[in-house]
This record gives C-alpha cells, sequence and structure tokens, in this order.
C-alpha cells in the first residue's frame, strides 16, 4: 500500500507509473464531475431564475426568516411537481422520506443557533409545525396521487447470495478478469460486498489507500479508514482488533495497476451509479437460472457482506459504523443467512440427535452451525487478478494488454473448491484433488514438465496445512477462547507465510524466464 490519500489528485507522490498515470486522468475527470456537478447546479439555478426565485439562499437561511411565506409557497410546489428523471412519479415512502429530510435540515439549523445563543428552544417537527402546514399537504397530496396509480404496493426484499451461488456466478465467462466488462463486473460485486457501496459518490471515494491487510493474533483483516466509512466520521483506527471484518481480500494488497485503472476509470467517465450496480448484479445472474428467479439489485452485495460479518461475530454497533445505518432493525434486516442458520439447528434439534448420551440444545446446535460457517469464511479469499506492473520490467506499460496484465491470480481456496462447502469430511477429503487441479492449472500456464512434479507436492502440503480444523482455530481465538489449539492455529501463521514465499518465487522466475528471452 503506498500513500495515505483520501481523494483524488493528492499530493502523494510515487514512482509507479500505473499509479502515476491514474492520477493524472484521475485529477482531470475529477475535475470534470466537479464542473459536472456545477452544471447541473447552473440549470437548476436558471430555473429558479425563470421562476423569479432567489436562490443564493439555502433552506436553513430561508427557514430562518421572519416571512416564511414565500418559503413555504416553495417547498410546497416542489412537493407537488418532483419527478424522477424518466418522468415518472415517486413512490409513496420516498415522497415522506423526502419531507422529513427537509425537516432535519430545518431542525438542525436550529438546533445550532440553539447552542449559539444558550437559549432553549422546542424541538422543531416539520409534521406538526403549523407554518409548515401548506407543505404537509402537498406532500400528502403527491403520496395520494402515487397511491391513486399504484406505486409502492409491493415492496421487494433483495436476496442474497450463498456461498455456493456466489462462486457459481463469479466462474462464469462473462465474469472473466481478462477482459474490461468482466473487471468491471467483478469489481462492482466486491464493492458493494466488501464496501457496502450505494452509488458514483461513494465509490469515487474508494480507492486503494483507504485501507491496508494486517496479520493480526486474530489472522488477517482489513482495517478501514474513516474514508470507508458511510458516515465519514468514525476514527476506526482506535477501534479494537476484534471488532475488524476479516478476511476480505487479498488482491487488495497490489495497489495500483491495470486493474484499479480499468474499472476507476469507468466510474469516473460514465454515468456509474446505483441503476449501473443493480444491472450489473442481474446481468451477472442471468445465466444462472436458479438464481436470476431470485430478487437481485445492488443491495444483494450489502446484504451477503452483513450477512457474513455476522457469521464472523462482527458486533452490530461496529457493523453499522460500517454500513452507515442509525437503527440496528435496518442492519439485521440484511442478515438473512442467520435464520438459515437458526433453521438447520432447530431441525438437528427435532431430529433427536445426542451427545455424550445428552440430547443436544439449542444453544449447542446453533453454535455449532454459525461455527461450520465461520470455518468458510476463514477462508474465504477473493480469487482476484494480482497485477504488479513491475512484473513487466522490460515492457513499456503502455503496450501491456489486459490480458498480459492479468498475470497472477490468487488459487481458489480449499474451502470453496469441494462441491458440499458445508460438509467438513468431504472437505478433508478433497485436497488431493485441489492438488492435482492445481497442476493442470500450472500446465495451462504453460509451467515447465520437468517442475510440475515438484509443484504436485508444494500444492499438496499447501491444501493439506490449511485444514477445516486449523481454519476453525482463527474463528475460536476471535470468540474469546485463544487457549484452544494454539499450535494449529501457528501452522495456519506459517501457511499465510508460505503463500507469500511462494508469490516471491514466481516472480524470481518470472524474470530469469524474462531474462532469458531478452538474451535469446
Amino acid at each position: 500500500m503506498s500513500g495515505t490519500s483520501d481523494e483524488p489528485g493528492s499530493d502523494d507522490v510515487s514512482d509507479d507509473p500505473a499509479q502515476i498515470r491514474f492520477q493524472e486522468i484521475d485529477s482531470v475527470e475529477w475535475d470534470r464531475v466537479e464542473q459536472g456537478g456545477r452544471r447541473r447546479s447552473q440549470s437548476v439555478e436558471d430555473w429558479w431564475i425563470v421562476k423569479k426565485i432567489d436562490c443564493t439562499k439555502s433552506i436553513e437561511d430561508l427557514s430562518e426568516e421572519t416571512d416564511l411565506k414565500e418559503f413555504v409557497d416553495h417547498m410546497a410546489m416542489l412537493f407537488i411537481q418532483v419527478k424522477k428523471k424518466d418522468g415518472n412519479l415517486y413512490p409513496p415512502t420516498t415522497v415522506q422520506c423526502l419531507l422529513r429530510a427537509v425537516g432535519r435540515v430545518i431542525r438542525s439549523r436550529q438546533e445550532q443557533r440553539s447552542v449559539e445563543s444558550g437559549a432553549p428552544v422546542h424541538p422543531f417537527n416539520i409534521l406538526k409545525d403549523a407554518r409548515y402546514h401548506k407543505v404537509k399537504l402537498a406532500a400528502d397530496e403527491a403520496v395520494q396521487r402515487a397511491m391513486d396509480r399504484g406505486l409502492g404496493k409491493t415492496i421487494q426484499k433483495s436476496d442474497i447470495l450463498t456461498l455456493d451461488e456466489e462462486r457459481r456466478m463469479l466462474a462464469q465467462e462473462k465474469c472473466s478478469l481478462q477482459c474490461p466488462r468482466g473487471l468491471n463486473y467483478v469489481m462492482s460485486y466486491y464493492c458493494l460486498r466488501n464496501f457496502f457501496i450505494r452509488g458514483a459518490a461513494e465509490l469515487r471515494h474508494v480507492n486503494w489507500e483507504d485501507f491496508s491487510i494486517e496479520n493480526l493474533v486474530i489472522g488477517q483483516v482489513l482495517r478501514y479508514t474513516p474514508g470507508t466509512s458511510k458516515n465519514w466520521k468514525i476514527d476506526v483506527a482506535r477501534c479494537g482488533a476484534d471488532n475488524l471484518r476479516k478476511p476480505v481480500d487479498c488482491g487488495l494488497r497490489y495497489g495500483f495497476g491495470v486493474y484499479s485503472f480499468v474499472y476507476l476509470y469507468a466510474v469516473l467517465h460514465y454515468d456509474f451509479g446505483v441503476n449501473t450496480l443493480s444491472s450489473y448484479m442481474k446481468d451477472m445472474v442471468e445465466d444462472l437460472p436458479d438464481i436470476r428467479d431470485k430478487v437481485i439489485t445492488n443491495k444483494s452485495g450489502r446484504g451477503v457482506g452483513i450477512s457474513r460479518m455476522v457469521q464472523s461475530g462482527v458486533p452490530t454497533t461496529f457493523g453499522m459504523l460500517q454500513t452507515g445505518h442509525r437503527d440496528p432493525k435496518s442492519f439485521v434486516k440484511y442478515d438473512q443467512t442467520s435464520a438459515e442458520v437458526k433453521n438447520r439447528a432447530i431441525q438437528r434439534i427435532i431430529s433427536g440427535e445426542v451427545r455424550d448420551g445428552k440430547r443436544l440444545t439449542f444453544d449447542e446446535a446453533f453454535d455449532e452451525e454459525m461455527s461450520r460457517l465461520a470455518c468458510i469464511q476463514e477462508q474465504d479469499i477473493l480469487a482476484m487478478a494480482a497485477i504488479k506492473e513491475n512484473s513487466h520490467p522490460n515492457k513499456p506499460e503502455q503496450q501491456i494488454s489486459c490480458r498480459e496484465a492479468v498475470i497472477e491470480v490468487q488459487e481458489t481456496v480449499v474451502m470453496q473448491a469441494a462441491k458440499g462447502v458445508q460438509d467438513v469430511a468431504l472437505l478433508q477429503t478433497t485436497t488431493t484433488t485441489v492438488a492435482e487441479a492445481a497442476v493442470a492449472g500450472e500446465m495451462k500456464r504453460g509451467r515447465p514438465s520437468e517442475k510440475l512434479e515438484e509443484f504436485a507436492n508444494v500444492a499438496l502440503l499447501q491444501t493439506t496445512t490449511t485444514t477445516v480444523a486449523e481454519a476453525a482455530v482463527a474463528g475460536e481465538m476471535k470468540r474469546g477462547r485463544p487457549s484452544e489449539k494454539l499450535e494449529e492455529f501457528g501452522r495456519f501463521e506459517r501457511y499465510q507465510e508460505f503463500q507469500e514465499y511462494k508469490r516471491f518465487k514466481k516472480f524470481q522466475e518470472y524474470k530469469e524466464f524474462n531474462e532469458f528471452q531478452n538474451f535469446r
């Protein structure tokens, strides 16, 4: 990770040519975005001028005037005429939320003045204040008009993806990391799942410098900065290690490169918002009949991320800081997986399962089911492209194609390689199969035949060292049981070090091969 910039166009200096190129384009495009925002504001101001309305004052300033008649008339006109960009009416709940939002803005200014003057005031409520009765009537009329057209009668709840559904979705050809469309699809899903992104404004604040991955005693964690929190005010660095979500993405450690450039370039150049994210999600599952029948939207990614946070034992209060929720009920409703775990625990109780001569209790069954999911979550490392510009020392960066840039892909984790990801016994018997698959992958990449046998031994060692039992140790330590199975947990830590050494060896071999080609 390089730099700690929170927004594009920062003054941080880097020797990475890809990062320099991205920062140059990013600064230009950021100015264009800002100018676009001003142009849109100018068009609104022109409309107000045609209507002979003073547009130099904010809502807070207008609410403090002695004569509120003109301000109330303008607000009533807003609720009567407000529509979507396509000309359709807003649903009733959206109109009501807009009215309450205006009330919060006015109340915030009132509270600010009260603090400055020291004089107590009665809390403002736009729904009960007689001065804004005309505004409330206009909002009620807009709500009734929307209801007459049948809007807002059915609200579909977005479904989330299971681990198997997610694996099959990302394994499709359309989600390949070797084409621009696949890069945009996969990166959009990861931003929705890992950072709970809701629109383009938040995407522009998600840069590689906004997070860092650290190896703590509880395992690998992603440490957020305030910029990735929805309210951008939380000092996450002061939060305890137990409150950090783990693990998220190893590919993010590689910093700027073609991968980040392709995606963020699209975000800055095109109309990239909620509708785009939602259409990406629907297109990604279009060819999967059992998934496309679900309600898949941009919120599906948020639901997956929140559900897995709950599975990993992240406290609700800290999860709300990351997602921006104010009400715990709104946060918990995204967690659809816990309900499934409860149902499986209940089925075990109904079946009369016995443990050590005693009937299994619900708490024991629920804890075991959650621990099983936690084992999988410990190994839920994304199969992202690891773009490293310095792996092409003898080739100009401008000549690197998208296919050539994706030179290293994280191997699929053993936990997700087995078909029955929830069957612990099956997972423990698939190590040889995974090793053979790894060898096949190396043959496809063109590895010399004399090294395949050595690689097979290494791959088999890699798959056997990271067992379900060892992964469970990390989950147990996170749950406050650090005294159990420390030896296995140490083996898991050594496995992480082995992965780093393996990537270094690959890089060395790649450099030697390049030097040989140049010499020849």
